[in-house]
């Protein structure tokens, strides 16, 4: 069953810039039954929500079934458009915008060669020029909305950019790490789980019906939502809970592909932005009940080898590499190798993922007095000697 959504035209205060959603800066589309056609409208900006009738006419394709009332001096006003829509066609399904994240205003783009629209927007993970990567991910939490395929989606998600460009993505088995990636669900304002967005009024999500998603850019590029961008808070993805998610397009509209958003935010954290073509992933609109992973179209494909060096990577899961602990360990904790443990059991079996079955965890010799209670399907393994848990 299709959704009818009402849009708020109420005016801003001037000389503010607004990211609630995609609509304040990139557009809405709607599906207008009547005309056969798509309406695609733009609030330029703060101090002049008016639109040219003829860039309306170029979403239309022609002049036919142009709403000729609301030329006035060959511009139209956006709410009167919303208000004539809303009472001449008779449904209304609304293209939702899928997130909020743009980069903050005269941040510079860099297109690939062959891309038609989006781009690059900083200089990634890699720094300057075309290279290799290695950035981190962790699942912080996860939707009660379907099973264990959505960690098959996320993965998914990355495999698709691993597999045009060189950029390696390992699991790790803690969350807030530098050059890392946060997997979450969650709802409204959520600053107390990301303290960079507190205070600002355009991150919280409005709950079912708003923006799906948003995703930090990489370290040095500043968001319209997040500004400065925060280390901790560069490349995170975030999923309204409020929406009704599912693996991928099997259960009609009402319900959104986590397979195909979570590629699309993927996309903005290793730093593109939205682009115009419809079959790209990181277009910026789509509809549920619609949208189904294809994989990543030409323009996907070259303008994220803009930003790094073409070829294949991989994605790394805990699965592969285990979870390692050393009681006398020190440095960085990643967990992900015996290079980088955690020092605590504890630590450990709380870095082992949702939906996984059989993790192994390399514990290095020596005493761990720790109480464990253990509900997690993994493996302890002795590494060098013997270990003692408890007293």
């Amino acid at each position: 069953m299709k959704r009818t959504r009402t849009f708020d035209t109420s005016r801003r205060p001037i000389g503010r810039r607004t990211t609630r959603s995609c609509v304040a800066m990139f557009g809405v589309l709607f599906g207008v039954t009547s005309v056969q056609a798509q309406v695609q409208f733009e609030i330029q900006d703060d101090r002049s929500e008016t639109l040219k009738v003829e860039d309306i006419l170029k979403a239309w394709g022609s002049c036919a079934g142009c709403p000729a009332d609301l030329n006035r001096d060959g511009q139209v006003d956006v709410q009167d458009l919303m208000l004539k829509l809303a009472s001449d066609v008779e449904q209304i399904d609304p293209i939702r915008t899928f997130c909020d994240q743009e980069p903050a205003v005269g941040t510079p783009i860099f297109r690939g060669a062959a891309a038609q629209g989006g781009g690059m927007t900083g200089v990634g993970w890699d720094g300057p020029g075309q290279n290799a990567a290695t950035i981190y991910w962790y699942v912080e939490d996860i939707t009660p909305d379907f099973d264990d395929d959505q960690r098959a989606a996320l993965i998914t998600a990355m495999q698709a950019w691993a597999g045009v460009v060189q950029i390696t993505f390992r699991e790790v088995a803690k969350p807030n790490l530098n050059v890392a990636i946060d997997w979450d669900f969650l709802t409204g304002d959520h600053s107390a789980t990301e303290p960079a967005e507190s205070g600002d009024p355009d991150c919280p999500f409005s709950g079912a019906g708003g923006a799906l998603a948003h995703a930090g850019f990489p370290p040095g590029v500043a968001s319209q939502c997040v500004n400065p961008m925060t280390e901790t808070w560069s490349g995170n993805v975030h999923f309204d809970e409020d929406e009704t998610w599912e693996l991928d397009n099997a259960n009609g509209a009402g319900e959104w592909s986590l397979t195909f958003i979570a590629c699309h935010e993927m996309g903005h954290s290793i730093g593109l932005i939205h682009s115009p073509g419809s079959t790209d992933v990181m277009r910026a609109s789509g509809s549920s009940g619609t949208l189904t992973f294809v994989g990543l179209s030409a323009d996907d494909i070259s303008n994220i080898q803009g930003g790094y060096a073409a070829g294949a990577g991989s994605v790394v899961t805990l699965n592969n590499s285990g979870i390692w602990v050393d009681g006398g360990f020190a440095g960085l904790e990643r967990g992900n190798t015996s290079g980088n443990p955690v020092n605590t059991i504890i630590e450990g079996v709380n870095g082992v993922p949702p939906f996984t079955n059989n993790i192994v965890i390399h514990i290095d010799a020596g005493n761990y007095p720790e109480s464990l209670l253990i509900t997690e399907d993994v493996e302890l393994r002795a590494e060098n000697g013997t270990v003692t848990i408890g007293n």
